[in-house]
C-alpha cells in the first residue's frame, strides 16, 4: 500500500504487528503521537538531494523578502536532525 501523505501512516499503523517503511523524520514525529518502534534500514536507501534555485533576475523589491525566508529556511534545516546541508 502506498498512503498519499505521511500524516496518513499514522491511520494505518492501528496493529502491533503493522509495519512501514517511512523517511526518518517521519518516524520521529509519529513517534511522538502513537507508541511506535522505528528501526534504521541496513544498508541505507540512497541520500535524497533537494537543491533551492534562485532566479537569476529578482526584482529590488522581493530581495529582501527572499533573503528572509532563506535565512529561516536554512534555521529550521540545521536544527533538523533528519537533514544534512551540504552549503558551498
Amino acid at each position: 500500500m502506498r498512503v498519499g501523505t505521511g500524516t496518513m501512516f499514522a491511520d494505518f499503523l492501528i496493529r502491533p504487528e503493522f509495519w512501514a517503511i517511512a523517511p526518518a523524520s517521519l518516524a520521529r514525529y509519529l513517534s511522538h503521537k502513537k507508541p511506535i518502534r522505528y528501526c534504521h534500514l541496513d544498508p541505507a536507501p540512497p541520500d535524497r538531494i533537494c537543491y533551492i534555485e534562485e532566479y537569476k533576475y529578482v526584482r529590488k523589491s522581493r530581495k529582501k523578502g527572499i533573503e528572509v525566508f532563506t535565512n529561516a529556511l536554512y534555521e529550521y534545516l540545521r536544527q533538523s536532525h533528519s537533514v544534512e546541508l551540504y552549503e558551498e
